[in-house]
């Protein structure tokens, strides 16, 4: 198993659940980006480590939220709970500043992460369609990444997400709440990675 493989599948079972190796579940793929669903909110994401470790999973939380983890093994001075600001810029677009909140997963993996409200759709689509983006923290480049497949990533995101969201029983409460399992084999449900 190559190390890329190894850290990113740590990050798929990063969660605060003791039972994190059944939380994820691998959905596609898809220009170098692993798409996969939290079976704890049915938010998917998308995620990838770049040839300098630098990794960033990007995906939907229970209320439907974006956020984005960026993450590397060698962070390991960030402290957990501790808000850090940083700047992203995608191309030659208007820079995004926010705060990130350090984070350790359960096997000890450092990471920053930051949310955005469902207003935050430009965010998502500079992302998809940009060449690369910069991320600093104060003055320091942090990373310096080229988006490759960014965007055939981002579209089977979204169709992940639209099947999460309509395998749902309708009589559930909103997101955040508890659903119904759309991997639960009694349902009625179409089976979203049967192929």
């Amino acid at each position: 198993m190559s190390k890329i493989t190894a850290v990113i599948g740590l990050l798929l079972a990063a969660t605060s659940c003791a039972h994190a190796e059944n939380v994820n579940a691998k959905w596609k793929e898809v220009g170098g980006w692993s798409i996969a669903v939290d079976r704890e909110d049915y938010g998917c994401f998308m995620i990838t480590e770049w040839e300098r470790g630098t990794i960033i999973r990007l995906g939907f939380d229970a209320d439907r939220n974006s956020y984005m983890w960026v993450s590397h093994d060698s962070w390991r001075s960030l402290e957990e709970g501790k808000k850090y600001s940083l700047t992203m810029k995608f191309d030659d677009e208007t820079p995004w500043s926010g705060p990130a909140f350090a984070h350790r997963t359960k096997q000890g993996a450092p990471l920053l992460t930051m949310k955005w409200d469902r207003g935050k759709a430009n965010f998502l689509r500079e992302f998809a369609v940009s060449q690369g983006v910069t991320i600093w923290y104060g003055e320091k480049v942090i990373a310096r990444l080229r988006l490759t497949g960014s965007y055939a990533a981002m579209a089977e995101l979204q169709n992940c997400q639209k099947t999460m969201d309509a395998s749902r029983d309708p009589a559930t409460p909103p997101a955040g709440r508890r659903v119904s399992d759309p991997f639960e084999g009694s349902q009625r449900v179409a089976d979203p990675f049967r192929q």
